[in-house]
């Protein structure tokens, strides 16, 4: 499971059966509705917060090196 976007009521994520479910903010774990697979939202939003961090500093490199180059 993944959180492909956020909106005013929550996370939508994305199970692997290509089934996306709103999963709300104050919430232990994130169930879907179609295969039941449960996950702990905790971690689910850990590595989207991480997947963000990372490529906010991707971006951040990438554009440090293209001004060093010129």
């Amino acid at each position: 499971m993944k959180i492909v976007k956020t909106d005013r009521s929550g996370y939508i994520v994305e199970c692997g059966c290509n089934r996306e479910f709103q999963g709300g903010r104050m919430r232990l774990t994130f169930e879907c509705p179609r295969c039941g697979r449960a996950a702990y939202a905790a971690e689910i939003i850990g590595d989207w917060l991480l997947e963000r961090r990372s490529a906010e500093v991707s971006l951040t490199y990438l554009r440090q090196a293209a001004s060093t180059s010129v």
